[in-house]
């Protein structure tokens, strides 16, 4: 099967799919709609925040409830695709995918933070559960993108950004250390697996950080 998610040739295609514990898969489309499609192909819901554009990829915790960044802000979705809660505002366009965090990993713990890059120096914002800020670093570089956050059972991001800086910050927002790469940009999104972390700069280098 396939289904049209409402791409607008205008915009920049979006990014992965997210599948939740139900089996739906969640896809944003760039024409301001998050759809929650069934396992057989079939569109149960599509949410739609205005004239908003959809930034990045949607995530969904444990609790089965949907995150996603709509242009400056972040909007929390219900199973049944209803609002539970934004935030506003993120402190600029955010391209980059939202990233979350559980305490534990049973079934069915809430997240406990939503962390989301905004473009510029608004660096890496977390968001409590509860739709309320929790903390947010600045990035000190002259505008431009960030890289999508991965966060570890830590609770430590890595993220990059388009200074040629490769960060890792705590759970409490303070940055542990900073690494300058090859290249000056670095869009894409982190990974972290088995106490490493991988990301890559623009130019096609790939770096991984962590256990030997």
């Amino acid at each position: 099967w396939q289904v049209d998610v409402g791409n607008n040739p205008a915009h920049m295609p979006q990014q992965h799919p997210a599948i939740g514990q139900n089996g739906f898969i969640y896809a944003a489309g760039s024409s301001h709609t998050v759809n929650a499609v069934s396992a057989d192909g079939t569109v149960q819901w599509t949410f739609t925040k205005g004239e908003l554009d959809t930034d990045g990829s949607p995530a969904v915790g444990q609790d089965g409830r949907i995150y996603q960044a709509f242009s400056d802000r972040v909007v929390s979705l219900l199973p049944d695709g209803s609002e539970s809660w934004q935030y506003s505002s993120t402190g600029g366009d955010t391209d980059s995918s939202v990233a979350i965090f559980n305490t534990g990993y049973q079934c069915c713990n809430p997240v406990d933070r939503v962390l989301v890059s905004s473009n510029g120096n608004s660096g890496l914002l977390a968001i409590k559960s509860t739709g309320s800020k929790h903390w947010q670093t600045a990035f000190q570089k002259d505008g431009g993108l960030n890289s999508s956050p991965a966060i570890d059972r830590d609770g430590d991001v890595l993220i990059g950004a388009n200074d040629g800086k490769i960060r890792v910050l705590n759970n409490a927002g303070a940055v542990k250390w900073t690494f300058t790469a090859d290249h000056q940009s670095i869009r894409g999104t982190a990974a972290i697996a088995a106490k490493r972390g991988y990301i890559g700069d623009d130019s096609g280098t790939v770096y991984c950080f962590g256990d030997n």
